[in-house]
């Protein structure tokens, strides 16, 4: 989730980049970085996104546990009344 998020961080600060290079007339300079950044903001979102695909499908059936639902009755039923406790 760090990388997707430092991934959507670049991509926007990419994008908001458009406004200086409209605004001060800067297109001929800061497109080439514009470009880059945006183009390359992609790698740590794939990568991310590649990170958690693999633990969703490989490690995380491994971490579940099959359990039934456990249930105790309970023995003495004067502790718990229509009031909550008596």
């Amino acid at each position: 989730m760090v990388l997707v998020c430092l991934g959507l961080g670049i991509y926007l600060f990419g994008v908001f980049l458009v406004v200086p290079r409209y605004l001060m007339g800067l297109d001929a300079i800061l497109r080439p970085i514009n470009e880059w950044i945006v183009w390359y903001s992609g790698v740590p979102l794939m990568f991310g996104l590649l990170l958690a695909a693999v633990d969703l499908l490989l490690f995380f059936p491994s971490t579940r546990q099959p359990s039934g639902v456990q249930f105790d009755p309970v023995s003495n039923q004067g502790v718990t009344g229509p009031y909550g406790l008596q």
